[in-house]
């Protein structure tokens, strides 16, 4: 099973702090190793590359639940193209 929540703070010029952790459970592992619980987050910027909007976030996470032998940490950077549609006028 997999679980995420979202939670976004917008801050000013596109910056924004965000917290969106993947919480997973292996129900067929032993009772020991069931559950990857993450905690933490990081910051984030939509801005542009030319005329290209574009959305950047970095996130750090360290695990306070894990498998035995599963990672402490873990970190998520992505990239991402905005394709805003334009206005149309009415």
């Amino acid at each position: 099973m997999t679980l995420r929540y979202f939670i976004d703070y917008n801050l000013r010029k596109g910056l924004y702090l965000s917290a969106a952790p993947i919480i997973t459970v292996n129900w067929k592992g032993s009772s020991a190793s069931v559950w990857t619980v993450p905690f933490g987050g990081g910051p984030g910027r939509v801005f542009r590359l030319g005329t290209q909007p574009v959305n950047a976030i970095l996130q750090v996470y360290g695990n306070a639940a894990r498998p035995a032998n599963g990672s402490t940490w873990g970190m998520r950077l992505q990239i991402a193209l905005l394709f805003p549609e334009k206005s149309h006028p009415q």
